[in-house]
Order: C-alpha cells, then structure tokens, then sequence
C-alpha cells in the first residue's frame, strides 16, 4: 500500500469515527439516565463455553459489558482489572444482583473455552461472549461499537484488533442505564453498579 492509498485509508477511518462518536452523542442526547438509553443495547444470545447465553437471561440483575478481546496489550486487561476491583467493593448481596460479560470482536482466534479461562483469570463470576462474525457485527451495531482488525501481514497469528472500550452498564429492565469509560477507576465503577442497582 502506497503512502497516497495509506493517507486516504486514515482519513476515511477518522470520518468514520467520526460520524459514530457524534451518533452517540445524538443518541445520548434522546434520554436521561431515570428512563435509560433505550436506544442503544437490547437483546442478543452469543455463545459461551456452557453454551448459548442471551441479555435476557440476566433480567432482574445489573450487567457490565464490555467490547475486547484475550490478545488485548492494554485497554481490556486494564478496564477487566477496574472492574474486578469494584466487584471485589461489593458487598455479597450486591455481588449476587451482578454480571459481567466480556463479548469478543475476536472470533477468529477467542473460542469459548479460552474466553472463560481469560476473564475467570480476573472474576469468577465474569462470562466470556463469542459467536460467528456476522453475530459479533450485529451485537456491535446495536451497542455503537467500533472495532477493525488491524491488517499487518508481519504480524501474523498476532494481529491486533482496535475495539471502543466503553463498558455498559445495562439495568435490572436489560435497558443501557449509564457508560464507564476506559481509564475509569474502580470506585467509579462501583458507583455507576450502585446507582443501577437502586432504579
């Protein structure tokens, strides 16, 4: 790839970018955090390593999802980490009222067997997401997430994905309540997990 088709490849990924950042600050203009982002999230049944799992199957509890993957350098050790250490702050009827989900924008290479052994490596009670690509697309669109396999034909087996790394904190009515962002302190989460746990 020439620098000309490189410099056009960047540009078109930033707009694009670009475009979905201001989608999501449109939708989260439409509702506040009483009735709940209802316009982002709903329903999806993806597999793990004890076999298909849905949104719904959570109902009546808070849940954590976040977008990564188990090669993941940085963003999902550090979020998963962040998590972890709000998790561990609850107290045990609130842990129980808790899921966290891990979905993979990484079919290729995380099975559901090597998603439960990474993210049981951070929380016992944390669940390992995956599906066919099309199911991954579609759970991402409905949630505004971004993510491009990075093509580096040196790197082989060892590609990296870019992912959005906002974690969603969905209500006990499987509605989207709040977002933590990356960077976002365990404190922070757990009082984003308490605040859904009172609506």
């Amino acid at each position: 790839m020439n620098q000309s088709m490189k410099y056009r490849a960047a540009v078109a990924l930033f707009l694009l970018m670009v475009v979905i950042v201001a989608g999501v600050g449109y939708l989260l203009g439409q509702k506040g955090p009483v009735e709940g982002f209802k316009k982002i999230g709903g329903e999806f049944v993806l597999q793990s390593v004890a076999g298909p799992v849905a949104l719904s199957d959570f109902r009546g509890k808070v849940v954590l999802i976040s977008f990564g993957y188990t090669f993941c350098p940085d963003v999902c050790p550090t979020s998963l980490a962040a998590i972890t250490g709000a998790l561990n702050q609850l107290a045990p009827e609130e842990l129980a009222q808790v899921k966290t989900i891990l979905i993979s924008v990484d079919p290729d290479r995380d099975t559901p067997k090597k998603l439960a052994e990474y993210v049981k490596f951070f929380h016992p009670s944390m669940v390992g997401l995956t599906g066919s690509h099309e199911e991954i697309a579609r759970v991402a669109k409905q949630y505004v997430v971004l993510y491009r396999k990075v093509e580096d034909p040196e790197a082989g087996e060892y590609y990296s994905v870019d992912h959005s790394s906002t974690t969603f904190v969905i209500g006990r009515d499987s509605v989207v309540r709040s977002f933590v962002q990356h960077g976002a302190t365990p404190d922070e989460f757990v009082s984003a997990i308490r605040t859904a746990l009172l609506d």
